[in-house]
């Protein structure tokens, strides 16, 4: 039987397991290996580039209307929510629950704050009296940023390759912990962003934008499960995600002799596409110095 489904990726552990007692707990098994598998790998395979937009945050002034229902008058008005567009205002009230956000009469929108794909409405005192915020829009909501030079990080994030600005001319931006960031000369100036660091679900950048940029970032986005859609990583590897299921049924199982056969297969597999990711990097290509310098 071809494994190219969820359905029949169940149907092979229920068989390899060989326990009709089992046939419900399947499920469970498959979803715990892709956890497992989600932690583990960063190859090509899982690999996603997105752009950011970035550019200089509309000014909200000091918010009005209610305490949880925000009202923000910029001096130039806001002619439409887009896709990117970052409010920064200054609090007049501590909410004390869930808050909206209406900018320039444009319509109440909720503010809400966590990962991109698991967002949360705020809580009592998200939102603090004087204390200054930035709110960047994805399209449906705001998503409360703890600086105006900051933006959600991407769908499904499991980590980051790098950063470009694109541009011309096209520039790689560098990473500096959290600790370093804060420290570095025009963090809080307005330019062309060269730095950037990540902080909870937020990536930061400094300078702050000053004019209408893309960061194109190249990350490791979290494969979709199989029981929702069937991912590159599962057709490519569907021995992987059947001897993950098999290994994480091992603690249900007890004492079976299978579970070492399994774990030192699913070991295998492992090795096996590590190795060939390598390859790949490199697409056969000898490893050699050269300059950065491209002039003529």
């Amino acid at each position: 039987m071809a494994l190219t489904t969820n359905a029949e990726l169940v149907t092979a552990v229920q068989n390899w397991l060989d326990d009709t007692t089992l046939s419900a707990r399947a499920p469970e098994f498959i979803n715990l290996g892709e956890a497992w598998i989600w932690r583990k790998f960063r190859t090509r395979g899982v690999e996603e580039f997105v752009d950011i937009p970035l550019s200089a945050a509309v000014a909200g002034g000091t918010a009005t209307g209610t305490a949880d229902a925000i009202t923000l008058t910029p001096t130039t008005a806001l002619a439409a929510y887009a896709y990117g567009t970052t409010i920064s205002f200054t609090a007049a009230a501590n909410n004390t629950a869930a808050t909206t956000v209406n900018v320039s009469g444009l319509g109440a929108k909720d503010l809400k704050k966590g990962e991109r794909d698991n967002l949360d409405a705020l809580e009592a005192n998200d939102i603090l009296s004087g204390a200054t915020y930035a709110a960047w829009y994805d399209g449906t909501q705001f998503i409360r940023q703890p600086y105006a030079g900051a933006a959600p990080l991407p769908s499904r994030y499991r980590g980051l390759r790098r950063v470009l600005i694109d541009g011309d001319p096209t520039r790689r931006l560098n990473f500096h912990p959290s600790q370093d960031f804060w420290q570095r000369a025009g963090v809080n100036s307005s330019d062309s962003p060269t730095f950037y660091t990540i902080e909870g679900d937020s990536i930061v950048f400094a300078p702050v934008s000053g004019a209408a940029k893309f960061a194109r970032v190249l990350y490791y986005r979290r494969p979709s499960a199989v029981a929702t859609a069937v991912p590159r990583l599962f057709r490519d590897n569907p021995d992987l995600y059947l001897y993950a299921a098999l290994t994480h049924a091992s603690p249900y199982l007890g004492d079976d002799i299978r579970s070492v056969t399994w774990a030192a297969a699913l070991a295998q597999i492992m090795d096996d596409i590590e190795e060939e990711e390598l390859r790949d990097r490199f697409s056969g290509a000898p490893l050699e110095a050269r300059s950065s310098y491209f002039g003529g």
